[in-house]
């Protein structure tokens, strides 16, 4: 059955709340213990820390794929350590360079096999989609073409 799409924030993937650390990273590890008595996780952005519920982006589309079939072909994007999960649960992962062109360095260091997107932010993401409908592949991570 088709789910209000209110089901599906609160469910699957709940939005993050505001972003709670900034300028301070030092702070997100003491507030864990206190997110993880909660029920809560606290995951990095690219910019920010955020407080989220207890499902990924990752296990919730994993869910989608349960629930709609799984397409030939399944491509993700992220740019920061809180996309993992679901640059895990795809095909075909692409990573998104920082602004200063370099990739978050532990989401490459988990994903030395995934696609790197030509340039940061919407840029990158539009040009690395334009390859994949175009059939084409990117270099990885570990610096090699996929074969």
């Amino acid at each position: 059955p088709v789910r209000p799409r209110r089901w599906c924030v609160d469910e699957l993937a709940p939005h993050p709340f505001d972003p709670f650390v900034t300028a301070d990273p030092p702070k997100a590890p003491a507030a864990s213990p206190a997110a993880d008595r909660r029920g809560l996780r606290v995951t990095r952005g690219g910019r920010f820390f955020h407080l989220t519920g207890a499902i990924d982006k990752g296990e919730a589309f994993r869910e989608l794929l349960r629930l709609m079939g799984r397409p030939a072909e399944t491509v993700g994007l992220g740019d920061a350590l809180n996309d993992l999960g679901l640059l895990e649960a795809v095909d075909r992962p692409m990573i998104v360079p920082k602004s200063n062109g370099d990739l978050d360095a532990e989401l490459a260091a988990a994903l030395p096999h995934a696609e790197v997107a030509p340039a940061a932010g919407p840029v990158g993401w539009n040009a690395a989609i334009q390859v994949v409908l175009a059939g084409g592949r990117l270099r990885t991570v570990a610096g090699g073409d996929i074969a």
